[in-house]
Order: structure tokens, then C-alpha cells, then sequence
């Protein structure tokens, strides 16, 4: 495939399509699965991957916000739209004019919906235990009797597990608070529980649909539940850049901004026109690697703005050669542990503008 673009991501469809047969696998027939998309989609392209989780027919989608949610419905998304995160006032009246659910998680957005005398469809979202977004169970009777009083558009009911390891816990807080709606005649709103760890930990959680993240991304949310599980996912997303320019250097040759490593022996330095700007963690100075020709070539000095030096001195490479930074051979999980952190943070830093290929 010719390539005009210096750095690149390569969106694999054959994957994406994998894991969401993997997913469905597991879920029975009433339970629908959403895409979440949020954050760009994981750093894969909001557009790119939703187009192609909607060709392999997922239910709906989950996004952080309403101008997301928007970017869905310009690119004609019938689905169902779900905003994660919250709305500000002003997005209420766009919402519900493009078909968009909103999340309820506080009175003080509450009292702005009927403030606002607004009829936006929202789904209400309960405080487990993650103590961040969220109603307590104890105050859903005030809750319920606030959306009749006002006959505001309630549809749906969830909560996000702070730990799946503890399931069975913050499942008996969002049971509390679903028994209150139920009481109140709201009986006939969708149920919701599980993200990707959650589904794969334990089926209870799965009620009317699951919120599927980074599974659908051929990526797992932890290494104990890849252990635990014979599940087939397939990473989606490659990135890749190129060698640029290919220089000899003398031992002891200082790289890069201050001179921060020294050249061992004699040997052969590549550049690379990618750097932080892009997504690639300045942590990875002096230690990240790449893939060049099937070898692993290690970063030198330290990560610019949108340059990054590797050594090349025992590869066979000349200018133009392709250069892996996420792939097969070399994960995402890897480098996150490099730098202290985790996969998911890695993947929603790539940079938005970066060219995707779908392969």
C-alpha cells in the first residue's frame, strides 16, 4: 500500500468484526451490545471505527459528550446514542433535537433539565461504589417523584463498577435503586451494568446491554481476566512512521536535547518524523523501542516535539523503510508498562489528526 504520511495508524476491520462476534458469544439474545466510542474511540477514529462497528452491527453507541454524540449523527448513525459524561445546559435542547440520551448523574443537572423545561431523553446513572459520577440509592425515592412531578423523559438506569472483582457488592447498591424505580412504576426502562470488564467477569452483570470499550479494541482490561478466559480478541489498531534520514555516529556522540545518552561505539543512528506531539510518551526516552524490519531498535535520547532518534547500528534498513510502534510484535501493554501507566492511556493520546488506514 503506498503511504503519503510521515506516521500512520492501520485500523484492521476483520478484527473489529472478530470481537464483536467474540462478545456476542456471550451474551444472551435480549442483551444488546454498545460500542463505547468515546475519547476518539479509544484513540482509533470516532468516524472510522463506528462506521465499521455499525457495518457489523452493533446496537448502539456510548460517547463523553453530546458534540461527539453529534459527530455520530452528521456521519448518518442511526443508532441509539448514549453521552457518558455530562451535558451542560446548553447542549439539552441539541440533544434532543438529534436523538441523543443524556446521562443524569446529580440533582444540580436534574433541577437544569426542569429549569430548562427540557424533554431530552436521559438514562439515570447510580453510584455503586466508584464514588464519582452518580445517584445514591437512597436518593432515588427524591429522584422519582422530582421526574413525575416534571414527566421528564426517563429511559434508562446504570451504574460503572469501580472493580470487578467486587461485583456482587456494588450489584446489591444499584439493585437498591432499582427496586425505588420500579416502586415508582418504572418498570419499562433499560437496565445496564456491565463495561467490557465487568461482562467478562460475570453474566449477572448484563441485564438489557453492555457497554463494550476496550474489548472491542482487541484489548483486554487486565491480565487476570485474560487469563481466565479462552475469549478470541484481536488487537484493531497498528501505528506506524518511517525512517527519515540514516546518520553514522562516533562513540561517545552525544543525542538529542542535552546530550541526555552517549553513542557506546561507533554505529548508526535513525530519525523518525514522530515525536510527542504525535502520542509518543516523552517517557520512552532512552528506553522505548520500535520495529525495524522485524528487529527491535531502541529509542536514543530523548522524544522531541516531532522527531525521535533510534538505533539502527545492527539493522539493515535504509531511508523510506516502514518503522512499528504498535503492532503484533511489539503491545500496547508493553509500552504502558514502560512508562507506569496503562494501555488505555497510551491509546487516547495518539494524536486525532494522524492518518487511519483501513486495512
Amino acid at each position: 500500500m503506498s503511504n503519503k504520511h510521515k506516521t500512520w495508524l492501520e485500523i484492521d476491520s476483520a478484527a473489529i468484526e472478530k470481537n464483536i462476534k467474540s462478545f456476542s458469544s456471550i451474551l444472551e439474545k435480549k442483551t444488546q451490545l454498545w460500542a463505547v466510542v468515546k475519547s476518539n474511540a479509544y484513540g482509533h477514529g470516532l468516524n472510522d471505527f463506528s462506521a465499521l462497528a455499525a457495518k457489523f452491527d452493533v446496537d448502539g453507541f456510548c460517547v463523553d459528550s453530546v458534540p461527539e454524540a453529534l459527530a455520530l449523527r452528521k456521519d448518518k448513525h442511526t443508532q441509539p446514542i448514549l453521552v457518558l459524561g455530562p451535558t451542560i445546559s446548553d447542549l439539552f435542547q441539541e440533544a434532543e433535537d438529534n436523538n441523543v440520551i443524556i446521562t443524569i448523574s446529580s440533582r444540580d443537572i436534574l433541577r437544569q433539565l426542569i429549569e430548562n423545561k427540557s424533554k431530552v431523553a436521559f438514562h439515570l446513572k447510580i453510584d455503586s461504589g466508584m464514588h464519582r459520577q452518580g445517584f445514591y440509592p437512597e436518593d432515588i425515592e427524591d429522584v422519582c417523584q422530582m421526574i413525575k412531578d416534571h414527566q421528564l423523559n426517563l429511559q434508562g438506569v446504570y451504574t460503572h463498577y469501580a472493580s470487578f472483582k467486587k461485583i456482587d457488592q456494588q450489584l446489591v447498591e444499584y439493585e437498591k435503586a432499582l427496586a425505588v424505580l420500579e416502586k415508582n412504576g418504572f418498570t419499562n426502562i433499560v437496565k445496564h451494568t456491565a463495561a467490557t470488564a465487568a461482562a467478562l467477569a460475570n453474566s449477572k452483570t448484563h441485564f438489557d446491554m453492555v457497554r463494550i470499550g476496550i474489548g472491542l479494541y482487541g484489548l483486554w482490561p487486565t491480565t487476570d481476566l485474560k487469563n481466565q478466559h479462552d475469549l478470541e480478541l484481536r488487537p484493531v489498531l497498528s501505528w506506524h512512521t518511517i525512517i527519515s534520514e540514516i546518520k553514522l555516529v562516533k562513540e561517545g556522540a552525544a543525542i538529542g536535547y542535552d546530550g541526555t545518552e552517549k553513542m557506546m561505539k561507533d554505529g548508526q543512528l535513525a530519525i523518525c518524523p514522530i515525536g510527542y506531539w504525535h502520542g509518543v510518551d516523552i517517557g520512552l526516552s532512552r528506553q522505548g523501542e520500535v520495529l525495524v524490519n522485524g528487529q527491535r531498535a531502541k529509542m536514543m535520547g530523548r522524544v522531541s516535539m516531532d522527531l525521535t532518534t533510534i538505533n539502527v547500528s545492527d539493522i539493515d534498513c535504509q531511508v523510506g523503510d516502514r518503522v512499528t510502534l504498535i503492532g503484533d510484535e511489539l503491545r500496547v501493554e508493553e509500552i504502558a508498562k514502560k512508562i507506569d501507566t496503562i494501555h488505555y492511556e497510551v491509546l487516547t493520546r495518539i494524536n486525532p489528526l494522524i492518518q487511519k488506514n483501513i486495512i
